[in-house]
């Protein structure tokens, strides 16, 4: 991956993070200085100088240069690790994602055991990036489950206390059509109800997102009010200083291209080239949904995916575009066929074999590929998560 791969988002990343860390800092300061009212005694008096010639000769005589060789290291080391921060390569960014559902918080015997077998895991696996489930928006222009926003912010502040260094995006679902619970996406009511919840997910200190991830469902192909609806949103999360990640449609059944499609597809479901760019020039992270291909065997599936993941690189090269670009990795058990999806074709071995190729394939192209996304934590076996570890993160 380039060293300059995402470097605006993340640099506004690490401001926001900056931010939060300060806010921690100067809460613990205060808490010193309430300990050190009820304890004077542990305050250092004076104010600080360094040893006098004659002192230092004093010490070194007392017995102590490995007391000064111990400081030396660590200031060395300290002096070190800040200039390396100055060059930029102070964060080192674990390059995956996890989609988590409802429950992410509650999958333990407390809220605490939860959070810690779920980062637990996460380091495990290399997963730097969370896309929280929180709502979806109605035909009425009302996000549901409102009534538990309260337990979602408690949870959000517990792993907020526990994993500072973790991207968080706010994951709202936006259906498009009437048959699946939507409605005219040109609407200003409901473009004001995602402007507005958006802006409140990662302004307010309740909630604290990083950014928003959008799901527009069903989104087969190129849609101009979505462009325009698309542009506003990052238009406001900008100004918050917030990332705006976008799940892509893949091609499911592209013109005049040569790859494995299902034949209850229709021809031309696919976005674009054109459009495919304004997503990624409008994306901090671009999230390709490879699931539902509607496929009957995994070699199908791996060919399909290869040429998803090809098409985009090659878009984001052509770019120069260092938005993040992120796969899904599908390790549900939906076994239906209306669905699209199958675990005994989309699963761990047939994903991995469709990227590698993909990757092989692009050349310097691949450099723009940053991670993995398991879709969807509530339903990924522990066999499948062994997969992932030994198929992917132990070979990276």
């Amino acid at each position: 991956m380039s060293e300059m791969q995402g470097a605006a988002p993340r640099s506004r990343l690490r401001q926001r993070q900056q931010r939060r860390q300060q806010k921690q800092q100067v809460q613990q300061a205060v808490a010193y200085r309430r300990r050190s009212r009820t304890f004077p005694q542990l305050r250092p008096r004076g104010k600080f100088h360094w040893p006098r010639p004659q002192e230092m000769l004093n010490l070194l005589q007392q017995g102590v240069p490995l007391l000064v060789a111990i400081v030396v290291v660590v200031l060395i080391t300290a002096g070190f690790m800040y200039f390396n921060r100055l060059a930029g390569g102070g964060e080192v960014q674990r390059p995956n994602a996890l989609w988590l559902g409802p429950g992410w918080d509650r999958a333990g015997p407390t809220v605490e055991d939860a959070l810690d077998d779920l980062l637990a895991r996460a380091k495990r696996h290399d997963i730097g990036t969370f896309y929280i489930w929180v709502s979806v928006l109605t035909a009425d222009h009302r996000w549901l489950r409102q009534e538990e926003m309260p337990q979602l912010q408690e949870s959000l502040r517990e792993l907020r206390e526990r994993a500072g260094d973790f991207t968080l995006f706010a994951w709202l679902s936006v259906p498009l059509t009437p048959d699946v619970g939507g409605s005219n996406i040109q609407d200003e009511e409901r473009i004001r109800a995602i402007l507005e919840f958006s802006r409140e997910l990662v302004r307010s200190d309740g909630y604290g997102f990083d950014g928003v991830l959008l799901n527009l469902q069903p989104l087969p192909q190129d849609d101009g009010p979505v462009l325009r609806l698309l542009r506003r949103v990052r238009g406001m999360l900008q100004a918050e200083d917030a990332l705006l990640a976008l799940a892509a449609t893949p091609d499911y059944h592209p013109y005049d291209v040569d790859i494995p499609a299902a034949e209850s597809i229709q021809e031309g479901t696919e976005w674009s080239t054109v459009f495919k760019e304004e997503m990624a020039l409008l994306a901090d992270e671009l999230v390709l949904q490879a699931h539902n291909s509607y496929l009957d065997t995994g070699l199908e599936y791996s060919s399909w995916l290869a040429h998803q993941v090809q098409v985009y690189l090659q878009i984001l090269q052509d770019l120069d575009e260092r938005a993040r670009f992120v796969v899904d990795l599908p390790t549900y058990d939906l076994d239906e066929a209306a669905m699209g999806h199958s675990p005994a074709v989309e699963n761990v071995t047939t994903f991995l074999r469709g990227l590698n190729h993909a990757l092989a394939a692009v050349g310097e192209a691949a450099e723009y590929f940053s991670g993995i996304a398991i879709y969807r934590d509530w339903e990924t076996s522990e066999a499948e998560w062994n997969q992932f570890h030994q198929q992917w993160v132990r070979e990276q």
